[in-house]
């Protein structure tokens, strides 16, 4: 082995002497003076020998300051040697050359032996495929590792995640082109002073590109470097490994042949006969194989004729393209657009089918229109085997200040006649049905300086019939709402105070005669202001509210909401003390649409309170190998509302539900229809003991319970709904006795609410609380859970919920890994009161770097069934959806995420 040979190269100028040589027996090359043609001959042995042994030639040149790169990687990779595979003799020597389609060129190789008798490296011949065998060999499996092993950062290193951090790999092309060229090599020869050939163990670094070969040639004329045999070349964006390849230094320019690549930006690799670089934007591929699947896995290869890849763009596009998954051709196509960064492209979306009870047979087939950078729509047809054809699609909008939705779905004509069109004389069969929705949110940007800003909200919403989203919606999205809300609402706000205008309609969609109000407008505005003394601050509020109420029968009309407040915060060491005055005056301009009368009404009310608030807090250090801090905060707070007689009709107000934060709010009610007279107090007790290193509370316990000096008899109208009034105060129905929401409170004291929650580890978490009616001695309502989250993905929720005459229940989800990225996961909630399961889903989940398949049963209780008359699978709706998504390619089938998120708490979309 000669002694190794260093060349430095500067692309602006440089001087390589030519080599001393001396001729062998066999054959004898010349260049022709003036001429780029050689005169090889055979004879007798020339004078000269072979130099034994080469200098090193070393010019000098002026040493270059390379700035620094545009890019600053986070997380460097320990470099990994390179280790090229050994190169494999041509079993039948000679030239090869072949016309190339792309550019009207001759592409020649030699094979076997060259004129003075060194073996030439040529492709193996195994590297070809077939539709019966691997995409990659073996060979070129492992040739992928060692260029995923010399990448600065593995694309493939935690593939099923979205990293934190995404690794950039663009390329500062001007840095590139200013940096010199460094060539190593066992031995050089220069012609002309034009042409510099290396040989042995080739080695080409400028700025971050690095090209390794067993021979290259510079050609300083046309400034290119031909290299050949076992050629590797790898830069920020891309990694090829190839048979030879030519590349033009000021264009970047290039063409390889025989290549494998890697594409870290896209986590893409894959092979080429030939691959043509025509500039730094521009690529082709001639018969590519490729994949996103990592080395040493190929459980999904689309096959393509020809390959083009815009990085200007942002868009790729393959003709004669076909897939094959598990070594299985699937899909054929004759032309594909396709994506090959972020931006959007127009081109269909994943497909969706399921099959269920209602539907039948539910496919969708979407596509995706990129109009404009700021506009673009989806087009769902959708058919129904037992109901039809659908059209459906969105439209979105973005402007500087706005950014909102249009979205529509037209059933032409249903086909079915559902269980209740066949008691009802308003059938929807053979009925045009549909939808229509609008969503706008604009915002303008607030004031610099006196953070003023306005903003519009808009949400409208249309259906053709009650029933529609029961029997039409998909069955991941049904919904349980009985109402459909459409508002509009306009809103200017600065640092002191709001004002808001909104007009609000509600649809019922039970067959209910309950409707709610619509509001015609609703104007609110509101004050909030600290006046700082020398001493003390002082917050100055005020809630104001204008309303008109509209309904098609009973008492409609105009309601003034005013209340003024005063607040003074006073601490002093560990106790926060905040006493508060407020005035509430309301107004009612009422309208009788059967009598045709007007009747007005007012009310003013003073409310007093006093909230006191004390910490308590102890740390202990070493306990049991924990750093611990205990808390006990004690809360009293004090409310008197005086006694009025209430007797205006309810628009909008109801009866709050009682937990934690009712105990210390003004008002008992959610609403201004009803202001609860009071005269009572709050204690409450909150301990926690936490782990000052992890932050975690390992428990924490609330305790709170009202005190009533008095009582409270402003009521909501009495009503027993279905039930039977068996006194003033109780309703029964079927042995079961309540007391209704009109009733006058008269016990000294409310439930007992206590809660209870922590954090064993950083895995298991519980949470439970309690409502004791300690006059009955009984549990109103209770619930507990507990919940499991592991470092592979595990989860596992357990709960229980109680309510008195109304809900006993029981739930359990999970997902849990099993086996070799195979997952199984499930949901099931059970009514103990009416016997029988509520929602039920069970799927397998199949997930790695490459491809992720799902398969999910759902069975659910049927919104519109009759627990007691109905029984068997009527009270059910089932379904069986499938979801195969190949990353970086496609999909097919549902999308269950959103799903899942919402039945399977702690779960979370892996990254696509």
């Amino acid at each position: 082995m000669f002694p190794r040979l260093c060349v430095v190269l500067c692309l602006l100028f440089y001087n390589v002497p030519a080599l001393s040589q001396e001729a062998t027996a066999g054959w004898s090359c010349q260049q022709k003076k003036g001429s780029q043609e050689w005169l090889c001959v055979t004879g007798p042995e020339l004078k000269g020998r072979p130099l034994t042994e080469s200098k090193r030639i070393s010019p000098t040149i002026t040493e270059l300051v390379l700035p620094e790169a545009a890019y600053i990687p986070t997380v460097l990779k320990e470099s990994t040697p390179v280790k090229l595979p050994p190169g494999t003799i041509a079993k039948r020597p000679g030239w090869t050359c072949l016309p190339e389609d792309e550019d009207k060129t001759w592409g020649c190789s030699l094979m076997g032996r060259d004129p003075q008798g060194e073996g030439r490296v040529v492709a193996d011949d195994d590297f070809k495929s077939s539709v019966l065998e691997p995409a990659f060999a073996v060979a070129q499996e492992d040739i992928f590792k060692m260029m995923q092993g010399d990448l600065k950062y593995d694309p493939w290193e935690n593939c099923e995640r979205l990293p934190v951090n995404r690794q950039d790999f663009a390329v500062d092309e001007p840095f590139r082109l200013r940096s010199p060229l460094v060539i190593e090599g066992d031995s050089a020869e220069s012609f002309d002073n034009e042409v510099t050939t290396f040989v042995g163990n080739v080695e080409m670094i400028r700025a971050d590109q690095r090209t390794l070969s067993d021979k290259a040639s510079l050609d300083k004329v046309s400034n290119s470097i031909d290299a050949q045999g076992n050629v590797y070349y790898r830069a920020d964006d891309i990694s090829f490994y190839s048979d030879t390849s030519f590349m033009k230094l000021a264009t970047d320019e290039a063409r390889l042949r025989k290549a494998l690549f890697i594409a870290p930006g896209s986590r893409t690799r894959g092979t080429a006969d030939v691959v043509y670089r025509e500039s730094e934007f521009l690529t082709r591929y001639k018969n590519v194989a490729y994949t996103t699947c990592k080395p040493g896995n190929q459980d999904w290869v689309v096959h393509a004729q020809r390959v083009k890849l815009n990085k200007q763009t942002g868009k790729g596009a393959a003709k004669h393209a076909w897939l094959e998954f598990k070594g299985v051709p699937v899909f054929y196509t004759p032309y594909f657009a396709f994506p090959i960064d972020d931006r959007r492209v127009s081109g269909f979306l994943n497909a969706a089918w399921d099959n269920t009870e209602k539907n039948g047979l539910d496919f969708t087939v979407p596509y995706y229109w990129n109009i404009a950078p700021n506009y673009d729509a989806v087009l769902r047809p959708r058919y129904m085997s037992e109901r039809g054809l659908m059209l459906a699609g969105d439209f979105r909008y973005l402007t500087e200040s706005s950014k909102g939705e249009f979205s529509g779905e037209l059933l032409i004509s249903d086909n079915k006649a559902t269980a209740l069109d066949e008691v009802t004389p308003n059938s929807h069969k053979d009925k045009q049905r549909g939808n229509f929705k609008w969503r706008n949110n604009s915002r303008w940007a607030p004031d610099l300086m006196t953070g003023d800003s306005l903003a519009f909200d808009i949400d409208l919403n249309y259906l053709s019939d009650d029933d529609y989203y029961n029997e039409l919606a998909n069955s991941f999205t049904v919904t349980q709402s009985t109402q459909m809300r459409s508002f509009s609402q306009l809103q200017y706000k600065t640092d002191e105070w709001l004002l808001s205008g909104l007009v609000e309609h509600f649809r019922t969609l039970d067959h209910s005669d309950d409707k709610p109000y619509t509001r015609l407008p609703k104007i609110d505005f509101n004050v909030n202001k600290t006046l700082d003394f020398e001493s003390f601050s002082l917050d100055v509020a005020a809630e104001n509210e204008f309303v008109y109420f509209d309904k098609n029968s009973g008492d409609t009309g105009s309601r003034i909401n005013l209340k003024p407040s005063l607040s003074l915060p006073l601490q002093i060491a560990g106790l926060n003390m905040t006493p508060k005055v407020s005035v509430q005056h309301t107004q009612y301009w009422l309208d009788n649409t059967t009598s045709n009368t007007t009747t007005e009404y007012s009310r003013t009310l003073p409310i007093v309170s006093m909230d006191t608030r004390f910490v308590l807090e102890k740390e202990y250090e070493d306990v049991l190998g924990l750093n611990l801090v205990h808390a006990i905060e004690p809360r009293a707070y004090y409310l008197y509302i005086p006694e009025e007689t209430q007797s205006n009709p309810i628009f909008d107000t109801s009866l709050s539900d009682l937990n934690n934060e009712q105990l210390f709010r003004e008002n008992r009610f959610n609403g201004v229809d009803r202001l609860g007279d009071a005269n009572q107090v709050t204690i409450g007790l909150t301990t926690r003991l936490a782990n000052t290193d992890t932050g975690l509370d390992l428990a924490k316990l609330t305790v709170g319970q009202i005190y009533y000096f008095r009582d409270r008899t402003v009521v909501l109208p009495s009503s027993c709904s279905d039930g039977v009034s068996i006194d003033e105060n109780r309703c029964e129905i079927a042995g079961k006795k309540w007391t209704p929401a009109g009733s006058i409170g008269s016990s000294n004291y409310s439930p007992v609410i206590a809660e209870l929650s922590g954090a064993m580890n950083a895995q298991l978490t519980y949470k439970a609380n309690l409502f004791w009616d300690v006059g009955s001695q009984d549990i109103n309502r209770g619930s507990a859970s507990l919940a499991y989250r592991g470092e592979d993905r595990e989860i596992v929720n357990v709960g229980y919920n109680y309510r008195k005459n109304s809900i006993i229940q029981s739930d359990l989800s999970f997902l849990w890994p099993v086996y070799d990225d195979w997952s199984v996961f499930g949901g099931w909630v059970y009514s103990l009161k009416d016997n029988m399961s509520t929602e039920m889903f069970a799927g397998l989940e199949k997930e790695n770097c490459c491809w992720r398949f799902r398969v999910l049963g759902k069975r659910y209780a049927n919104a519109n069934v009759n627990t007691v008359t109905t029984t068997g699978n009527e009270r059910y709706d089932t379904g069986l959806f499938v979801q195969l998504e190949l990353k970086g390619l496609t999909g097919l089938g549902d999308q269950l995420d959103a799903f899942l998120e919402q039945e399977l708490l702690g779960y979370q979309s892996p990254a696509q």
